[in-house]
């Protein structure tokens, strides 16, 4: 077989007179947070899929930040013959992708004259084939990365023309009919405007019949996600899934993040055209430590089993007993076999461990905890085939071993001390034999046994700290043990912080919210980055907003305002004002002047240190929001005032002339320019003024018509002269 790629589409058609082919699963993989592993347990999980001969469609829909193909790459130094098949840089970069295919549709489906131009999406998506344009097939490749089984199709975020330009000026030159025509990726997704594509251009009914035609065809897709709370990961979590996987982290952002999209994921999918039914969701724990740290592992299990009870429940059962009865199966035992490990040796590059043998037969490694993945899937949620698979028993006799470990180490400690006991009586001897002779000798033995015997008793609370449970009646003992650490360690030793956060993390859990935000001040007292004092005051307001108490939260921001250590620097002054905003839209009295005060101090620190083209764009970006905070608070006519600035600055009377006036500093300004049109709409509306706000929509929408083209674009030189270049 070649190691090209092939650009076809699914596997050949079933013969004529077969039964039809059962209607594949469409399975999302999402997580609230980056970092987590998402991509590569898909990648890893498609690919034992079609190891055992499943037709697999992976689609990266991760449009922000793409990358997914990279694991199909072929790896370095590998071995594999010509019965494998991976993709390479120059065939990825001239496919086609999902922006295209989102681009193309709004081109096809864009409203004209006529009366009806609603109804051109509509008319698009009742064809019985789509046109050549939006067949997805020609957009797949194709990589076979076991020797058996079947291969993998991909679906890319889109074409990478930059790239594709860059290959092919390695080849020769290029010629007057080889041009790249059109806007790059980035140019694409940033001009992405969903509510516009769904509310004009109809693209939901796009996407519901890729969805239809990927089920039929396949037999698993998958989908790489966007992470956090998007238009684009809404797609993902909503519109298209019958199952979602969900990864996460042990923190609360990631776990309250998950839960926050998978509650908005089964409303949206109520209101849909053709309502799902229902939509099973699987939490799936990533970078754990079961066996490195199982105490730390097994208490933010139970966490995990209090947040997901309801989810698990909804498709985890044990089969029925002798009088038909259906039990749950308790969370505790569904997150003793489905995770994800943390291994230092894959968090290298972009790899598939599934492609190594021994990780797929040792059941503590990161290999068997995808396969453990690829098996519950692949029967359709079925509890029994995860709970009986291969190596489950060896994964609780690791565990028991690791916990096995911890105790002998424990058990090292006290023996360690006893030595320390016995060694205590014999100095006592030999300094009374001693004494006559060496009174100099006595001290010195005596000094180095204090020394020892101090080390020991430090790092004796040090464990303390660290493995101790959160009862409240054991959280005063830890406070008083990190007193007395205090008072024996420096504040800047490595061993004092970490067991300060982790008290500190401790009374936090229990709500003792003012005992946290103690010891975190002595934190940020003794932290000597920038960067890590803002974290940590961020984190002291943090607790402050637990604990309900926002005026202390703000009390405590404006006078690090006044500390230089923590406002050392106008970025670290922007980064105070970034959280006191933040505390004041919280307030349930949001106070408009002392807020207002804060965003005109944050909006002249941003403009009067503009020095070139980002600054500038970041200058007039804050000015946006400010002007969206206005309209929260109601103040019209101050926001009207704004928004009249921001239009001159930008020059929006030149871009909206007709013919259009278009240079490098006004295409670069366009998508700032829709910002402000829509936020003066916006106003108007307030105003009750909704004939100049119909009025000003119109021309937004022929100013978002206009097209730049590149190729006759004057280039200006910063700081030089050109045709069209204003100083």
């Amino acid at each position: 077989m070649s190691n090209q790629p092939s650009r076809a589409g699914a596997e050949a058609p079933a013969p004529p007179g077969s039964p039809p082919p059962k209607l594949g699963q469409v399975i999302t993989f999402y997580s609230y947070k980056g970092g987590v592993g998402r991509s590569m347990a898909l990648a890893n999980v498609a690919a034992l899929l079609a190891r055992d001969g499943k037709r697999v469609l992976v689609v990266d829909w991760d449009l922000e930040a793409p990358g997914l193909e990279k694991y199909f790459f072929r790896p370095p130094g590998s071995s594999t013959g010509s019965d494998t098949q991976f993709l390479s840089e120059i065939s990825r970069a001239a496919s086609r992708g999902i922006v295209d295919l989102i681009d193309t549709w709004r081109e096809m489906t864009e409203p004209g004259s006529s009366p009806d131009s609603q109804e051109r999406g509509r008319a698009v998506f009742s064809q019985e084939r789509l046109p050549d344009k939006l067949d997805w097939r020609p957009c797949v490749l194709r990589c076979k990365p076991f020797s058996i089984g079947s291969s993998i199709g991909l679906i890319s975020a889109g074409q990478d023309t930059e790239k594709t330009d860059r290959e092919k000026s390695k080849i020769g030159p290029k010629s007057a009919t080889d041009s790249t025509a059109g806007s790059t990726y980035i140019q694409k997704v940033q001009s992405l405007d969903w509510n516009a594509l769904f509310a004009r251009n109809q693209i939901g009914l796009y996407f519901e019949r890729l969805r239809d035609e990927w089920r039929r065809e396949y037999e698993f897709v998958l989908i790489d996600s966007r992470t956090g709370l998007s238009d684009s990961g809404s797609i993902c979590t909503s519109l298209l899934p019958d199952q979602l996987i969900v990864l996460f982290t042990a923190n609360k952002q990631s776990i309250d993040g998950v839960l926050t999209a998978v509650t908005g994921a089964r409303a949206a999918q109520k209101s849909l055209r053709l309502p799902r039914h229902g939509l099973p969701v699987v939490p799936v724990p990533a970078r754990d430590e079961p066996y490195n740290e199982k105490k730390l592992s097994d208490e933010w299990r139970e966490a995990y089993a209090k947040k997901f009870t309801h989810l698990y429940e909804e498709w985890a059962f044990t089969p029925p007993d002798e009088d038909g009865l259906v039990d749950p199966v308790k969370p505790s035992q569904i997150l003793n076999k489905l995770y994800i490990p943390y291994a230092s040796y894959w968090s290298f590059g972009e790899r598939l461990p599934v492609l190594d043998e021994a990780e797929l037969e040792n059941p503590a490694k990161l290999g068997a905890a995808y396969a453990r993945l690829k098996s519950l899937i692949c029967s359709g949620l079925n509890w029994s085939s995860l709970e009986s698979g291969p190596g489950v028993d060896e994964v609780e006799r690791a565990r028991a071993q690791a916990s096995h470990a911890q105790k002998e180490a424990e058990e090292k400690h006290r023996e360690l001390q006893r030595q320390i006991d016995r060694g205590n009586r014999r100095r006592r001897i030999v300094l009374i034999v001693i004494t006559a002779v060496s009174l100099l000798a006595v001290f010195g033995a005596y000094g180095l046994y204090t020394i020892k015997a101090r080390e020991v008793e430090i790092q004796s609370k040090l464990l303390a700290i660290a493995n101790d449970e959160t009862e409240p009646s054991k959280l005063d003992d830890l406070r008083t043990g990190l007193d007395w650490l205090r008072r024996q360690l420096p504040a800047h030793d490595v061993r004092l912080i970490n067991a300060t956060r982790t008290v500190a993390q401790k009374l936090s859990y229990s709500d003792r919210h003012d005992d946290a935000i103690d010891l975190y001040e002595h934190l940020l007292a003794a932290a000597l980055d920038s960067k890590e004092r803002l974290s940590l005051l961020d984190e002291i307001v943090y607790q402050f907003s637990l604990a309900a108490k926002p005026q202390q939260a703000i009390n405590r921001l404006e006078a690090a305002r006044d500390d230089p250590r923590l406002a050392d620097s106008t970025e670290s002054r922007d980064a105070i004002d970034e959280l006191l905003i933040r505390v004041y839209s919280d307030l349930q009295d949001p106070q408009p002047d002392n807020l207002r005060k804060v965003w005109d101090r944050l909006v002249k620190s941003r403009c009067e240190h503009a020095g070139g083209p980002v600054a500038d764009v970041t200058c007039r970006s804050t000015r946006v929001e400010y002007v969206r905070a206005l309209l929260v608070m109601r103040d019209l006519k101050e926001a009207e005032t704004q928004l009249q600035a921001l239009l001159a600055d930008i020059g929006q009377k030149q871009v909206l002339e007709e013919p259009p006036v278009v240079d490098v500093e006004a295409a670069l300004r366009r998508p700032l320019a829709q910002d402000v049109l829509r936020l003066y709409s916006t106003l108007l509306r307030n105003q009750d003024n909704d004939k100049r706000a119909d009025e000003l929509d119109m021309q937004l929408k022929k100013f978002e018509g206009l097209k730049t083209n590149q190729q006759d674009m004057p280039r200006a030189i910063p700081g030089g002269e050109g045709p069209n270049y204003k100083k």
